[in-house]
């Protein structure tokens, strides 16, 4: 897109669509890709089980007391499937966990949680 004399703007937004009639209605002309109806990105929407193993591995090897089990990674942040049925990891979970040695509810220091009433 990047080459593209005609695009003047891309822009990439979380598990929430853009809103076309709003803030945001000077937007037109665009693609809304998602997990759910499109197969195209699936591998960029969040961590593959094997990406968590890889991720998990490194973290059992550079962590001295360990508080995380892969079990509790899957059990927390396990939530997304995608088009083609493929199990997501959220990525910025799977990786504030490793990072504080600690499961918790890291998706809702993300953002409003106002926005996510709309969508349910």
């Amino acid at each position: 897109m990047k080459d593209r004399s005609y695009v003047q703007l891309t822009y990439m937004t979380g598990i929430l669509p853009i809103a076309k009639y709003s803030s945001g209605s000077e937007l037109n002309m665009f693609w809304e890709y998602t997990m759910a109806s499109e197969a195209k990105y699936n591998e960029y929407f969040g961590f593959t089980d094997s990406e968590v193993d890889q991720l998990y591995e490194k973290y059992t090897r550079n962590t001295r007391e360990i508080h995380i089990s892969r079990e509790d990674l899957k059990e927390w942040y396990d939530g997304y499937t995608t088009k083609s049925g493929e199990r997501m990891y959220n990525p910025r979970s799977v990786v504030l966990a490793l990072t504080n040695n600690n499961i918790g509810n890291y998706w809702t220091s993300s953002g409003p949680y106002d926005e996510i009433f709309y969508y349910k």
